[in-house]
């Protein structure tokens, strides 16, 4: 027959608090025989209990990481099916289409002015007609509509 020993002593072999001993008792972790508890049953029963909730909350810590995942998938799905998020693959060939509009805009400037520069001969008036080209190639840049196209695209 196992030596039976008393709440406290079993408590700081334990090492843990008389009343965390009761918790486990009343939680039905710890074994109490009639006339106290055996050592080696009450330190098996709480490595036991210990392993369980260690697992538990690993198997929660697991379980909040997926939701959290889930949860960013979600949002992103939603995010792109509203329009609010555009993947880079869509938006770089409109990228491309609107940087090539601009270049084909800026190289266009020379031949808009040149007849009008060549008949001039005041720097002043040469340089208000390559201004006025230029403000008016910068001001058709402005107005691309990048969002049109990304909902164009994604029809």
């Amino acid at each position: 027959m196992p030596k039976l020993i008393a709440r406290a002593e079993l408590a700081a072999k334990l090492e843990i608090s008389e009343s965390r001993v009761q918790q486990l008792v009343n939680a039905k972790v710890l074994p109490r025989e009639s006339g106290g508890f055996d050592l080696c049953a009450c330190a098996l029963a709480l490595l036991r209990h210990l392993r369980a909730t260690k697992e538990a909350d690993g198997l929660t810590d697991a379980r909040k990481k997926l939701v959290a995942a889930q949860t960013r998938a979600t949002e992103q799905k939603t995010a792109v099916a509203s329009g609010d998020l555009v993947h880079l693959s869509n938006l770089l060939p409109i990228i491309e289409n609107a940087l090539l509009s601009v270049r084909t805009t800026c190289l266009g400037i020379a031949t808009a002015v040149a007849q009008e520069i060549a008949a001039e001969s005041d720097p002043a008036v040469c340089r208000a007609i390559v201004q006025r080209e230029v403000e008016h190639a910068l001001t058709a840049c402005s107005e691309l509509d990048l969002a049109q196209a990304v909902k164009a695209r994604r029809q």
